[in-house]
C-alpha cells in the first residue's frame, strides 16, 4: 500500500499524525504517534473485466458542416431552398453548416438520403478494462507530494 503522507509503496503503519490517524510508511510514522502495524489489505488476484459488452454507438462524423454544404451547393441549393426541403428553420442549415449545431441521428440520416453523403459512422465502444496495479504510484495527491510542491 501506499504511504498517505509521502506515497511511498511500502509496508504501512497506522499513526496518529496531527490529530488525524493516517496509514504512514516508518519513516512518516516519526511525525507522529506510532499505534500500530497496519493491517494488510485484502487483495484479490488482478481481475480483467468487462465494463460492458461492446455496444455499436451511432455517431456524426466530424467535418459534417463542410460535407453538407458542400453537397447542397453540388446541386445548387441555396440554404433557404434546403431547408424548407427539410422542414427545419434556415437558421438551423446555416447552423449546421458552420458547426455550430450537430444535428441528431435522425436529423443526419434524413440528411445522408437527401444528399447522398455519410455524415453518419458506426462505432464499437466498450470492451475490458484493466484495474491498476497495486505498485503504481496512486493517481491522488498525498501530503508529501504538496510539501514538495512548497519547496520548488
Amino acid at each position: 500500500m501506499h504511504c498517505e503522507l509521502c506515497g511511498k509503496l511500502t509496508e504501512l503503519f497506522t499513526a496518529m499524525v496531527e490529530g488525524a490517524q493516517m496509514q504512514v510508511c516508518a519513516n512518516c510514522g516519526r511525525f507522529g504517534k506510532v499505534l500500530r502495524k497496519a493491517a494488510p489489505p485484502r487483495t484479490a488476484a488482478p481481475v480483467r473485466k468487462a465494463a460492458s459488452e461492446p455496444v455499436q454507438v451511432e455517431r456524426v462524423i466530424e467535418g459534417y458542416g463542410d460535407r453538407v454544404r458542400g453537397a447542397r451547393e453540388k446541386r445548387g441549393l441555396t440554404q433557404q431552398d434546403f431547408a424548407k426541403l427539410l422542414t427545419v428553420k434556415e437558421s438551423l442549415v446555416h447552423k449546421m453548416e458552420t458547426g455550430h449545431f450537430e444535428p441528431d441521428i435522425e436529423l443526419a440520416r434524413r440528411l445522408e438520403k437527401l444528399l447522398h453523403v455519410t455524415l453518419v459512422e458506426v462505432r464499437i465502444e466498450g470492451g475490458i478494462v484493466d484495474k491498476p496495479q497495486d505498485d503504481e504510484r496512486p493517481a491522488c495527491m498525498t501530503i508529501g507530494d504538496i510539501l514538495n510542491m512548497k519547496r520548488r
